[in-house]
């Protein structure tokens, strides 16, 4: 998927969509889940063994409240702010929030086996869920809002998020603009009475 990403991405916006850094060494991806307590799905391992992260490069859509482009997290970040997100509700910090999420996500604020792979600079996540409500999908793509805590399935699992991708760029649904901005092409429906 990252080839098809880079690809589409690069054709429509020379010079603009930035190189990745290398994937994490398969020791790396190893002992972050020996850090996590459980494994990670495979397209996630997977995707981590191509790219660990995007070096804080705005590459990957995030449309809950409007498009922006968010970076990819490398292990690394990913692990400290689970972390951080695990400490403060250990200390309770959660306990007079409740969540309503849309959709089989377990109504936490938020949940141990939530491992967040983007961020967008001001709290939110889109994570990977490792512990679906009845009806949900393990893996599946949640976003997460560190103001109500998770809201919605954005894609069944992390391939699907990263298909659903490229082919939005592919078919020009999605490009990056001249300055390297995420933007969604909105094209206007034929009038049927022409």
């Amino acid at each position: 998927m990252w080839a098809r990403i880079g690809a589409a991405a690069r054709a429509m916006a020379p010079g603009r969509f930035p190189p990745l850094p290398a994937g994490a060494p398969p020791e790396a991806i190893a002992a972050a889940e020996v850090r996590l307590g459980f494994p990670l799905p495979a397209d996630v391992r997977e995707s981590y063994a191509v790219h660990d992260g995007s070096g804080g490069a705005d590459v990957l859509p995030h449309a809950a409240f409007g498009l922006i482009a968010v970076p990819l997290l490398s292990l690394d970040e990913s692990l400290r702010d689970r972390e951080m997100w695990l400490s403060w509700r250990e200390g309770g910090a959660f306990e007079r929030r409740s969540a309503r999420p849309h959709g089989p996500i377990r109504p936490e604020w938020w949940c141990p086996r939530w491992f967040p792979v983007t961020w967008d600079g001001g709290g939110d996540h889109l994570c990977i869920d490792l512990a679906p409500a009845p009806g949900g999908a393990d893996g599946q793509v949640i976003y997460f809002s560190h103001e109500v805590g998770p809201l919605e399935v954005v894609a069944v699992s992390w391939r699907r998020y990263l298909e659903d991708y490229a082919s939005a760029l592919e078919a020009g649904r999605l490009r990056f603009d001249g300055d390297g901005e995420l933007v969604a092409v909105h094209r206007a429906e034929p009038d049927p009475a022409a």
